[in-house]
């Protein structure tokens, strides 16, 4: 199992009149889990027979059967670059380049509100899960024999493999439709405000309550406040 925060900051916002005038904004929060679980068989076995000093038969045979299953999911703040001026953090940090800018400001903490006059859909929160599996059968056959004569021997053997693999896949995206955002017209998501905090290098971001534009609790736990976005499903043979 692997829990893998992401924040990028690699967009430089701009805040005229204030200190710092230029810094590294946010572009991207995301949490993502992913959980693998493996399975394998594996068979192996050898038939010998003699019916005589002179002759020998023998078979093998090895069978593989593999499984990964992957179960993961994804929540993501996205379309926060839109606020990358608007939304200036409330603290920052230095962080050193070592090359070509060196030292430069960057967002540590602060708030991203929904501006409805130049955008009524940013940011928006959005919810993916995957679910891919790797199945993997593999045999392995040999079948042979030995005759062994005063001046002559002979041997022969057969011997066959193959190796079928599928990864089947189904993964969605599901928007958040905040009912205390108005919804945008031409796009089926809308804005929703986030707190974010990077501070003692872990990343930390969730609804921002405080906002006039927060949904509640049951806001965000009712199934008519979300809408389909993305359906993919795939079988790779």
């Amino acid at each position: 199992m692997s829990f893998r925060p992401r924040a990028d900051r690699d967009a430089i916002g701009t805040n005229p009149g204030g200190s710092p005038e230029e810094f590294l904004g946010i572009q991207f929060l995301l949490q993502e889990q992913e959980n693998d679980d493996f399975e394998t068989l594996n068979l192996a076995g050898t038939f010998e027979w003699a019916p005589n000093d002179n002759t020998k038969l023998y078979f093998d045979a090895i069978i593989n059967e593999q499984e990964r299953s992957r179960d993961q999911y994804r929540l993501q703040a996205s379309g926060v670059s839109t606020l990358i001026n608007l939304s200036v953090p409330t603290a920052f940090e230095t962080v050193d380049f070592g090359v070509g800018p060196g030292l430069f400001p960057a967002a540590l903490a602060g708030t991203l509100e929904p501006n409805l006059e130049n955008d009524d859909d940013d940011p928006n929160l959005r919810f993916t899960s995957e679910t891919n599996s790797r199945i993997t059968d593999t045999e392995v056959f040999r079948l042979g024999g030995e005759w062994q004569g005063e001046r002559l021997s002979v041997s022969a053997e057969l011997a066959t493999s193959s190796s079928d693999t599928a990864t089947p896949s189904l993964n969605t995206t599901l928007n958040f439709i905040n009912p205390n955002c108005p919804l945008d017209g031409s796009s089926n998501d809308n804005c929703v405000p986030f707190i974010y905090d990077l501070s003692g290098g872990s990343l930390s971001f969730g609804i921002n309550f405080d906002s006039p534009f927060a949904p509640s609790v049951a806001d965000l736990t009712n199934p008519a406040n979300v809408v389909l976005d993305a359906v993919n499903v795939g079988r790779n043979t």
